[in-house]
């Protein structure tokens, strides 16, 4: 008995020590950011996705990069794709990959994971999905597709898994000789309060596959809600932007 006494003191005592260790802060590594500080009083940002001279005389998938701008044209963040050479041209727009987001300073800032997954209304299970990490691992929230018929739908849930917005698009969203807006709505479905957009470029359109991003924020929108909704406006761009022109249909909702 004293032995199983002793036993127990000691798992207990174990679990005082475990729950005792410091735990890490969610976005204390990065908060103090000059450009977080910057993107928190946005109403609007502009992501360009830079144009690859490889994919221009090409047949090849090369990684993306980005710039990140204010309304004024000022660099907040650099983003780069991680993904593989056989993901890119055999999977294209479907590609499992990593988008990481740093400070002109070279600070990283975000981490964007998107998962392999085929998608087509023929498998609703296969939906897209991007989830969201700061710089340290800590789960800040995630992006989901939701299955349709004919219009594109987003559900964005934060650390807890609860709804904050619904991300609603048009069933006609050719990205030639016009903006796409999708609407950023509050959980009731109703109320919009932001805006995600596909913006058009004669050149850039026709002669490459680099597009150009907007967010028009919720207004006081909280940092968390920023990140998760720059992930959403690039799992859209990879959805229905970065593949062929011609598989871009309402099927595959």
């Amino acid at each position: 008995l004293h032995q199983i006494y002793l036993a127990i003191q000691g798992r207990m005592q174990m679990k005082k020590i475990i729950r005792d260790q410091p735990q890490r802060e969610s976005f204390s590594s990065f908060k103090s950011s000059m450009a977080i500080k910057k993107l928190m009083i946005q109403n609007y940002l502009q992501i360009s996705q830079k144009i690859d001279w490889i994919e221009v005389i090409s047949p090849l998938e090369i990684s993306n990069s980005y710039s990140f701008r204010t309304e004024s044209n000022e660099e907040l963040f650099i983003g780069t794709e991680r993904s593989e050479f056989m993901g890119r041209n055999c999977c294209e727009e479907l590609r499992a990959l990593s988008l990481n987001v740093y400070d002109t300073e070279g600070n990283e800032i975000l981490v964007m994971k998107r998962p392999f997954n085929c998608n087509s209304c023929c498998f609703p299970c296969c939906l897209q999905r991007m989830d969201v990490f700061d710089p340290s691992g800590i789960f800040i929230g995630s992006v989901n597709q939701v299955w349709t018929l004919m219009t594109p739908k987003f559900k964005i849930l934060d650390r807890n898994h609860t709804l904050i917005y619904e991300i609603i698009g048009p069933c006609l969203f050719s990205r030639y000789f016009r903006n796409v807006d999708f609407g950023i709505f509050l959980p009731n479905g109703y109320s919009e309060v932001g805006k995600l957009s596909k913006q058009f470029d004669l050149i850039k359109d026709i002669f490459t596959d680099a597009d150009i991003l907007a967010i028009r924020f919720p207004t006081d929108s909280p940092l968390e809600y920023r990140l998760i909704l720059m992930a959403t406006l690039f799992l859209i761009d990879y959805n229905y932007y970065e593949g062929d022109e011609g598989r871009r249909l309402c099927w595959k909702f």
